[in-house]
């Protein structure tokens, strides 16, 4: 098989004049040998449902046997092929510069059947060409991944089809048969506040009566801890371990996105969390735990910006 994808960015511009106006590659995976950008949206920050399964409900708002939400900056490029490529050849292109990225793969998908970016472009937005894929299941290849770099958790959803007709949307010519190409990256920060240690818990504590968390992470609307939060709920348990009198409060916080009693109920249902797994994994006594959720009614931080949202998201210890 004749491998014409490449992680270089020294392609010519030249060569991708008929690129839509505003795009580019990312810079982490650019496109595969001569296809060129035909839908292009890019956001600072955003939600994301990532499919971890098939579509099981196939009309708006879509649902999939498994899905993880995620948040971070999202780049959406959609990319049409030379005729004479094949989705096979094109898809295998693609991870085998993954696997040069060490990805870690989470899902993937072929055959028959709806898959992937139907369902995630009503959850987060309208591509300019979304109905290229909608419906085109001939030759599709879905997959979902995750990678790191030195200040970024990637995720990264990857979408292959030969289109099913020879329509004309917003008047970009795809033949019947043409590989079209959706590709989806969600770049969240690593965050050197989740990395505290027992002993900064304890200095806080005795300072100030009370610490905030930053490495005690939920999915979006989720109560379930991450597995990335371990590393912090084991520093809470040293602290209790090595001191038989501590007592505390275990305070949920949110941002003010949504309802506010659905934002008081999530966030007293993460405190539980965090005391469930001291208590279960850790042998901590019940009694030295009382878990609260407040909402957003405590932020730290104006909830007029991502930046903002982002530090007011947290779980605190209280010293009872």
């Amino acid at each position: 098989m004749l491998i014409r994808f490449t992680l270089s960015l020294a392609i010519g511009a030249a060569l991708f004049a008929a690129d839509r106006a505003g795009s580019r590659d990312h810079p982490l995976l650019t496109r595969y040998a001569g296809a060129e950008i035909i839908g292009y949206f890019e956001k600072t920050y955003e939600a994301y449902t990532l499919p971890l399964g098939r579509i099981t409900v196939v009309s708006a708002p879509f649902g999939y046997a498994k899905s993880e939400s995620v948040e971070g900056k999202l780049t959406r490029i959609t990319y049409l092929v030379p005729k004479g490529r094949t989705a096979t050849e094109v898809y295998r292109n693609y991870t085998l510069a993954l696997a040069k990225l060490n990805a870690q793969k989470l899902f993937e998908g072929m055959d028959e059947g709806p898959l992937g970016m139907m369902g995630v472009r009503y959850d987060v937005l309208f591509s300019q060409v979304g109905q290229i894929l909608e419906y085109s299941y001939a030759g599709q290849r879905f997959y979902a991944g995750r990678f790191t770099t030195p200040t970024a958790k990637v995720t990264l959803a990857l979408y292959v089809i030969e289109y099913n007709d020879g329509l004309q949307p917003e008047g970009i010519v795809v033949a019947k048969g043409q590989v079209v190409v959706q590709l989806d990256i969600i770049e969240s920060a690593i965050m050197d506040t989740g990395q505290v240690t027992a002993a900064e818990i304890s200095t806080g504590l005795a300072k100030d009566g009370h610490i905030a968390l930053y490495g005690i992470l939920f999915d979006t609307n989720k109560a379930e801890l991450k597995a990335e939060s371990a590393a912090a709920v084991e520093q809470i348990a040293g602290v209790l371990k090595a001191n038989a009198t501590v007592k505390l409060y275990v305070v949920g916080h949110t941002d003010n996105v949504g309802a506010h009693e659905y934002n008081l109920e999530l966030s007293r249902k993460r405190a539980e969390s965090v005391v469930r797994e001291l208590t279960a994994k850790h042998g901590i006594a019940a009694d030295r735990l009382v878990p609260a959720g407040v909402g957003a009614y405590a932020p730290v931080a104006s909830n007029g910006a991502e930046a903002g949202r982002t530090k007011n998201r947290r779980v605190e210890l209280v010293q009872r």
